[in-house]
């Protein structure tokens, strides 16, 4: 992108340690292999402890059952790790956006983005997400409430005419 390209919208905004592992965990958490791993666990459990009167395997069950327990609790644990020794989750930031792309900043940092280095767009109730091409779970979280209305109308049509 060119230095003299004007940037049309600046908005800023901060988000918390909270919001930043809740939507991770539910991003990361309902992916289709950690599903699938918990669901096929859980058959096998099922099957270990139904499936025969011997009482070893009654404790394979019990094991498997507390490995599913396990997993998402330990997903939580390591995201908010994560985040806490990551401080840009959640340090204030400033994103200018145009039909070119986005300046992020932040304290100590300020990145150049067109909107190719994306490779998706959704948003839900509260956030925009900006899909990374490199890793189809993690995105850019930019929460709708930095906006104002019109800003998030032109920044909703900006994203959708360009990675849609």
């Amino acid at each position: 992108m060119q230095e003299s390209q004007t940037y049309s919208q600046t908005i800023s905004y901060e988000l918390s340690r909270r919001a930043v592992t809740r939507v991770l965990f539910r991003r990361l958490s309902l992916r289709y292999r950690r599903v699938r791993t918990m669901v096929l666990l859980l058959i096998a459990a099922t099957l270990f402890y139904s499936a025969t009167d011997i009482r070893e395997f009654h404790y394979l069950a019990f094991a498997m059952f507390a490995v599913v327990l396990w997993m998402p609790w330990s997903l939580y644990r390591g995201l908010r790790a994560a985040v806490d020794q990551n401080p840009r989750f959640t340090d204030p930031k400033t994103v200018s956006f145009s039909p070119a792309g986005l300046i992020a900043s932040g304290p100590d940092y300020k990145t150049e983005l067109a909107w190719t280095y994306f490779g998706g767009f959704s948003e839900d109730d509260n956030y925009f997400y900006l899909h990374y091409q490199t890793d189809s779970a993690s995105a850019a979280l930019i929460p709708k409430s930095a906006f104002t209305p019109a800003q998030e109308d032109e920044f909703r049509r900006y994203a959708t005419d360009r990675l849609a």
